[in-house]
């Protein structure tokens, strides 16, 4: 018989954070099926799809459809069952949850993520600033600049043509 053991605190937030994207994008995929079936001159038998394995939240999006409501409704209720679900375990009945966007600069993204969610009442942190980097030094993170590669230089062109 195996041990069990439990996922450490890091592979938490990355669960949380890389479940949170991975039913984001289910749900862009759901409204873009939704907006191709529009297209159509024939009228289109609804669609619910879903890439993982959650049926509840998939019935409760189906009788959203079903019911003549819109596929933006029905995005909704899904979602809404699967939180009641907890279907991906990413917040669970804890609540903890550390989100980070547009640090841009920042090489560990996910260790900030992490800091968020054990260290702060908050559950996102938005933006670089003065603040944010203080926050790492704090926290000793190591929240390195990014600095350099080709990414960072292709964002550098890109603003520098207004794009």
């Amino acid at each position: 018989m195996t041990p069990h053991t439990e996922p450490s605190p890091r592979h938490s937030a990355r669960s949380s954070i890389s479940g949170t994207m991975e039913a984001a994008g289910a749900l862009v995929l759901y409204v873009m099926a939704a907006q191709l079936c529009a297209v159509f001159s024939q009228p289109a038998l609804p669609l619910v799809i879903n890439t993982w394995p959650f049926r509840t939240a998939t019935q409760a999006a189906w009788n959203v459809l079903a019911s003549g409501r819109s596929a933006l409704d029905a995005v909704e209720k899904g979602c809404t069952q699967c939180e009641i679900d907890q279907c991906d375990g990413s917040v669970g009945s804890t609540m903890k949850v550390g989100a980070v966007a547009s640090l841009r600069r920042i090489k560990n993204a996910i260790g900030v993520a992490r800091a968020v969610m054990e260290h702060t009442k908050h559950t996102f942190l938005v933006g670089e600033s003065d603040a944010i980097v203080s926050f790492c030094d704090r926290e000793e993170i190591g929240c390195s600049s990014v600095g350099g590669g080709p990414c960072f230089q292709e964002e550098e062109d890109s603003q520098s043509q207004s794009c």
